[in-house]
């Protein structure tokens, strides 16, 4: 049976969704993951604005961006980073960390460090984003404050779990 709607646990047997109460001898959890949202000024306003997008919605750009900046070091922002400076994009990478790539074997990390840079992909490591204007990204890197103008920004930060709905379980999240 497919239940259409909000669910909300009511205990470890029984959910709730819309008007109907579901009983139930297992439950199992999967409620997926959203884009981290850090709390930068301006963030919220820049992404209902789509100017800044997630992995999920440069997926669906009509247009290849002139420049992109990326907020995140990851494997998936470095993964797009790669994309979009291949096909002629100018991009940055802003890495809040001392480096990319975090867990990463170092010999790997750092061929590619190489060849990013080989590329024109601009890397700035210890950098903390400040705050995200209508076409401009403000971040402080070697106790100097700094804009940088972009078309688009992608947001990639990390993911964290969907647990609305859960609260009543008092799940341990680790």
């Amino acid at each position: 049976t497919v239940y259409d709607g909000f669910a909300e646990v009511q205990d470890a047997h029984t959910i709730k969704v819309n008007d109907d109460t579901i009983e139930t001898k297992k439950l199992i959890i999967a409620t997926g993951a959203s884009p981290a949202m850090p709390p930068i000024d301006g963030l919220k306003d820049a992404f209902e604005k789509k100017f800044v997008v997630t992995s999920k919605e440069i997926l669906d750009l009509e247009s290849q961006p002139s420049s992109l900046v990326i907020i995140g070091g990851g494997v998936i922002g470095v993964e797009f980073a790669t994309i979009f400076n291949t096909i002629g994009t100018k991009v940055t990478i802003l890495e809040r960390e001392q480096d990319i790539l975090l867990g990463v074997d170092q010999e790997i990390k750092e061929a590619f460090k190489k060849k990013l840079a080989k590329d024109g992909v601009n890397i700035l490591t210890s950098a903390n984003v400040k705050a995200i204007g209508k076409d401009n990204v403000t971040y402080e890197h070697e106790g100097k404050e700094t804009s940088i103008d972009a078309e688009k920004v992608l947001l990639s930060v990390g993911m964290r779990p969907n647990l609305k709905g859960l609260e009543k379980l008092n799940l341990t999240i680790g």
